[in-house]
């Protein structure tokens, strides 16, 4: 269809997946924030243990155990958090956090995987990636369809950051919908404005 093309990538519906990563990160950065506390109340712990003269030993401090922690905090120290809030029972921040990643982490490789191979549902979108700025100049002047504004939306060098993702799932419909309650939005603002501006 076009010459010059060094590769192409079809847009996968990802809404599920987008949802799962965002539940991820954030379990992931609660058990970070969670060991980083455990942490400094064991440094807080051995600080004190130095000054009443019953601290640890230099040679320990540069070996660390895996669960060094408990040596100087006792399992009441450790952060919790509640799973709903208020009713919800407590639980160990550190232990339902890291068996959380445990059991989601697989389930989201998988649905990448799924999407990297193409079986989910794909959405109106592509991006195509050209050998040359010619052969990307040459292919956006060339009209697809029959109707000139069915295929127009055409974007340059764009980066995945400058992407909004979600905007993909929207179709011509939606888009025209969106397009005239905004403008219909800016001409009562006009108008209000300009009924103010008279008193």
């Amino acid at each position: 269809m076009f010459s010059g093309v060094s590769q192409v990538w079809l847009v996968s519906d990802f809404t599920d997946l987008a949802d799962d990563v965002e539940d991820v990160e954030k379990t992931a950065v609660k058990l970070e924030g969670a060991e980083i506390k455990l942490i400094r109340k064991a440094v807080k712990q051995v600080k004190k243990g130095d000054k009443r003269g019953n601290g640890v030993t230099d040679n320990q401090m540069e070996q660390p155990k895996p669960t060094s922690w408990d040596q100087f905090l006792s399992s009441k120290d450790r952060p919790t958090h509640r799973i709903k809030p208020l009713i919800g029972r407590k639980v160990d921040t550190i232990d339902y956090a890291a068996d959380h990643l445990r059991e989601r982490l697989p389930e989201v490789q998988a649905s990448q995987r799924s999407h990297i191979a193409g079986k989910e549902k794909l959405l109106n979108a592509v991006f195509i990636e050209f050998e040359t700025m010619a052969s990307a100049q040459a292919a956006s002047a060339i009209t697809i369809h029959d109707k000139p504004a069915t295929f127009v939306a055409r974007q340059w060098g764009i980066l995945p950051g400058e992407i909004i993702w979600k905007n993909l799932k929207m179709n011509a419909w939606n888009r025209s919908l969106r397009r005239g309650l905004a403008t219909a939005f800016i001409f009562a603002m006009i108008l209000f404005g300009a009924s103010q501006s008279r008193l």
